[in-house]
């Protein structure tokens, strides 16, 4: 029995669940680093102790950032995931 090719749905589906799964991890990857960094800015005789809390609070802003980046991501790419998923079981029942 020959294996069929992935159809463009497939791929299309594939693709889009891939983004839709891996966004958060990387938004929480990108919070955890920044996050890290800044507490680590902060920690340290560096930094004028009159900065430290603007410098922080820089650090926690770019957390959020790519929390809410990483969540916006997978959110957004929920759309095509959808609609490859419909095209793929509209191809799937012609094809029987």
């Amino acid at each position: 029995m020959a294996k069929k090719a992935f159809s463009r749905n497939a791929w299309g589906l594939l693709i889009s669940g891939i983004v839709v799964v891996s966004a958060p991890v990387i938004g929480l990857l990108v919070t955890v680093l920044f996050l890290r960094g800044a507490f680590d800015a902060t920690g340290g005789t560096s930094i004028p102790p009159s900065d430290k809390a603007r410098v922080l609070a820089e650090g926690i802003s770019n957390a959020m950032n790519g929390t809410a980046i990483g969540i916006g991501v997978a959110i957004l790419a929920m759309v095509p995931t959808v609609f490859f998923l419909v095209r793929l079981l509209r191809e799937r029942r012609e094809n029987r």
